[in-house]
């Protein structure tokens, strides 16, 4: 059987029916499409599929069966990951994301010896030859994945990728921990956050700021 089709030029050409529509005429009303039907489970999995996230690194190696450490770029390090392992909520107005925000952008090639790194953890993890891609279950879709520690940090990229800083040479440790149960993600997460942080003079001191006054100092024998 053949039918009539007509293309967008209005020319006519013939097409072979199949085997299956013997006995239907040219103008005769055709069945509906068969739907696709699917039980409540797959319609859940449909929903709950896991979303997936890609680091650009160095090297990595696996500290674990269940952990792997990297060295991820900062200019491409996604900023969109889950924040709810994390118990502190980033705030662009606080000390901590300024200073990061200083290192990251004044000197980046120093970045990754300077900063303790980001830890996370994932669903699963695929390793490539210089990607790591990670498979994030989010609280909504029954998992505890997403940033533990660094919310601040990745807060400190977007801000300086907003105005268009150069971070192609700045690298940041990455620790990734696969397969966490929500109670050891949010030990991990307290721990990692609970830190008695260094006071002002001290990190000033650390810096050499104070050395003049020492060198004085010693000069007058005190």
């Amino acid at each position: 059987m053949y039918f009539e089709t007509r293309s967008a030029r209005n020319t006519t050409s013939l097409w072979i029916a199949p085997p299956f529509m013997d006995g239907i005429s040219p103008h005769s009303e055709l069945p509906p499409a068969p739907r696709l039907l699917l039980t409540p489970l797959a319609r859940l999995h449909i929903l709950t599929m896991p979303k997936t996230w890609t680091l650009k690194v160095d090297n990595y190696f696996q500290a674990n069966p269940h952990c792997i450490i990297a060295t991820a770029h900062v200019d491409t390090f996604p900023t969109d990951l889950p924040l709810e392992p994390n118990i502190r909520e980033p705030n662009r107005k606080s000390t901590t994301h300024r200073q990061i925000l200083d290192s990251i952008t004044t000197q980046p090639e120093k970045f990754f010896s300077r900063h303790n790194g980001i830890v996370l953890c994932a669903n699963k993890v695929k390793a490539g030859k210089d990607k790591l891609e990670l498979e994030i279950l989010e609280a909504s879709e029954g998992g505890s994945d997403g940033i533990i520690n660094g919310g601040h940090t990745i807060l400190a990229f977007e801000t300086a990728r907003s105005y268009k800083y150069n971070l192609s040479k700045a690298r940041v440790k990455v620790t990734i921990h696969i397969g966490l149960v929500e109670e050891d993600a949010s030990y991990i997460a307290l721990s990692s956050n609970t830190t008695a942080p260094v006071d002002a003079r001290s990190k000033t001191n650390a810096k050499g700021d104070y050395d003049f006054i020492k060198s004085y100092l010693a000069q007058l024998g005190v």
